[in-house]
């Protein structure tokens, strides 16, 4: 069984597979003949992450024409002479003759800036309603955290946040603002959220399906 070698100063041998490719993690110094022997005894766990890597949906590659979400409504991607992408609330707009990978990338960067403009705006008015006051608010790329609150009252949220309803986002806005009177998820944490989204846990669900929407379009 064919595995990518990768040697570095650790003390075990450990086996990944990483985008349909296995990877065997050694020690400098361990021999190849064990290498080969543990991958070997690894045979029905790395048949099996192959098999689960080659059965999952591949993403659309995106393209003019694509949709898109924006606040919880698609929107195609369009062509447009020149050379701005933006978005003027009837299509992700961008130059013409652009790859798949420099659409994605204009995508992104349509979010990113929508993100700058809409995120502000709802901390402000939360933060009026909940009578408490952020340090600084950064956009992000996170993957896996739609916001965080660092002790000093730092926010930061995920542009991925920009394809969410506009009560999603206001969810998580919330969320953290929250974190300035408590910096945990205790029930007092969650009592204040309740206190000014009373329907925080359907709304919670609801970012589980935008995370698939986003990951389904590769974003």
């Amino acid at each position: 069984m064919e595995y990518k070698l990768i040697r570095s100063g650790r003390k075990t041998l450990a086996l990944c597979v990483r985008k349909g490719v296995l990877e065997a993690h050694a020690p400098f110094g361990m021999p190849v003949g064990a290498i080969d022997k543990f991958v070997k005894e690894k045979e029905k766990w790395i048949t099996d992450k192959l098999k689960a890597f080659a059965d999952k949906p591949k993403p659309e590659i995106l393209n003019y024409g694509s949709m898109v979400w924006y606040l919880g409504v698609q929107f195609p991607i369009c062509a447009r002479a020149g050379n701005r992408a933006g978005f003027d609330g009837k299509e992700f707009f961008m130059p013409p003759d652009l790859s798949a990978d420099e659409i994605r990338d204009n995508v992104i960067k349509v979010y990113k800036t929508m993100a700058k403009k809409i995120l502000p705006k709802r901390v402000e008015h939360y933060e009026k309603i909940m009578n408490v006051t952020s340090k600084s608010l950064m956009i992000t790329s996170a993957q896996t955290r739609w916001g965080t609150c660092c002790a000093g009252g730092r926010l930061s949220f995920s542009w991925r946040l920009m394809a969410s309803e506009c009560e999603v986002v206001d969810y998580v806005v919330v969320h953290e603002l929250a974190h300035l009177s408590e910096m945990n998820h205790s029930p007092k944490f969650w009592t204040i959220v309740e206190s000014f989204l009373p329907n925080y846990k359907v709304l919670i669900k609801r970012l589980k399906s935008v995370d698939n929407n986003l990951k389904a379009k590769g974003l």
